[in-house]
């Protein structure tokens, strides 16, 4: 079971977008950056989401609100996150 919230959901015909703000002090600059914990929710988001609305095409992405930047997030980052979480 995965408990948690979506700070933003746009859901069109055939694709769906997460985004999750986050207001950390330090921003990083390429998503390999992005701490481990965070990598892990959003790739327990991603997950969710594919549950939700299979079908669609999954993004997930963070809006660093220190800078207002958004930031995508690679499948393939979050998911090994979310397996080397789930794992332990």
């Amino acid at each position: 079971a995965i408990s948690g919230t979506f700070d933003r959901v746009l859901v069109t015909e055939n694709r769906v977008r997460i985004i999750d703000f986050k207001s950390n002090q330090i921003v990083p600059t390429i998503p390999q950056q992005t701490p481990a914990g965070l990598l892990l929710q959003m790739g327990a988001y991603l997950r969710a989401a594919q549950e939700i609305w299979s079908g669609k095409t999954v993004e997930v992405s963070i809006l660093w609100t220190r800078t207002a930047a958004l930031m995508p997030l690679p499948h393939d980052l979050v998911t090994a996150a979310w397996e080397e979480g789930v794992g332990h």
